[in-house]
Formats: C-alpha cells, structure tokens, sequence
C-alpha cells in the first residue's frame, strides 16, 4: 500500500530525479578547461599530459646522464638500454636515445651505411640525406629517411656519436610523422639534447 505523499515531499523528489538527469550534462570534458579558461599550451600543462620524469637521469645501460631537457622537451621514458625524450607541442615527435657498444651491440643501425639498408627494408622506405656534424660530444654523422607505416609517411633521422666513455657509439634518433618537423629542425634540436648528456 503506497503512502499518499504531501506537496512538499513530492518537490523535493522531483528535484532529485531533475537533478541526476542533468548531471552528465554539467561535467567537464576530459579536455575542458575549469571556469571557460583556455587551456595553456604551455611546458608545464605538456609535461602533466606527458607525465614527464625528473632530471638529472642515470641510465647504466647506455651508461650517459642527462642533466636536463632544452625548452619544450620532457623525459617521457628511461629504461631497457634507451631513454624518449618528447616534444610537449607535437607529443609525435619523439627523441630515443640508444648505444652500441662492442661487448653489447645495438640492434639498432649504427652507422649510416646501416640505416640506409634499414630504411630500404621498409614499405616504401627512402634514404633521403646524410652529412656530418659537430657536437658537444665529438663529430657526428647523421642520416635521414622515410617510409610509410598505417598509411602514414614518417620521417626519421639519425645522429651517430662518440660515446662520451669513448668506447662506443651514442645514437640519438628523431623519429614523428613526416610533416611535424623538418630534418634541419630536428637536427638542431638533437645537437642542443647532446649537449647536456655526459
């Protein structure tokens, strides 16, 4: 037998059911900001949305430390012989470093001779340039290519550089879609990585 309710307690029921009816349509997007605010493209919102590590890292299998990032990169990854550093404006731009060392040796192209045979063995992959540079950590070559992956093309260059212990090879590559960055671009920006790497 159901209790005939008086005005009052009927209201306030259908302000509850109101309520929870228009809840969905009051909760923020995941991307929108509090109070209309625009959302900063600044380091530090790309670094929350990074979830960007500390520095100074120590990376005993490639056996470097990096002090630091330039401006507009954060650490996104150190561990299993390489350490990602990302772009916080074009998160697909991603910086890995890697090492070759005689008694471990990289499965990665050492050299650039090898990263053109590299490049070859991808699905329309094509060497694009080389040359030589100089950095903090001694004269580097350098490569560049592309090839197609998910109906996507992606450039990638590599630098290839004494190791600081003088008993390898450091690598450092640039790897995003073809159109986020120029070669020269991210050349730039890997000289001025190796410069806080030791």
């Amino acid at each position: 037998m159901m209790r005939n309710r008086g005005p009052r307690a009927r209201f306030v029921l259908l302000m509850v059911v109101v309520s929870i009816a228009l809840l969905p349509s009051c909760r923020r997007g995941p991307d929108e900001p509090p109070d209309g605010e625009p959302i900063s493209d600044s380091t530090d919102a790309g670094q929350l949305e990074l979830n960007a590590l500390d520095f100074p890292l120590e990376n005993p299998q490639l056996n470097i430390s990096l002090s630091t990032s330039p401006p507009g990169l954060v650490a996104t990854y150190n561990g299993e012989a390489s350490i990602e550093l990302a772009d916080t404006k074009r998160p697909d731009l991603r910086y890995t470093f890697d090492a070759d060392f005689p008694e471990n040796p990289s499965r990665s192209p050492k050299s650039v001779e090898e990263f053109e045979r590299f490049i070859g063995k991808h699905n329309d992959g094509s060497f694009s340039d080389s040359g030589v540079m100089k950095t903090a950590l001694g004269t580097a070559a350098w490569a560049s290519g592309t090839y197609f992956e998910e109906d996507q093309s992606f450039g990638d260059v590599r630098l290839f550089v004494p190791h600081p212990s003088q008993t390898g090879i450091l690598i450092l590559s640039a790897v995003c879609p073809s159109e986020e960055a120029t070669v020269e671009d991210r050349l730039a920006t890997m000289k001025e990585i190796l410069t806080h790497v030791s």
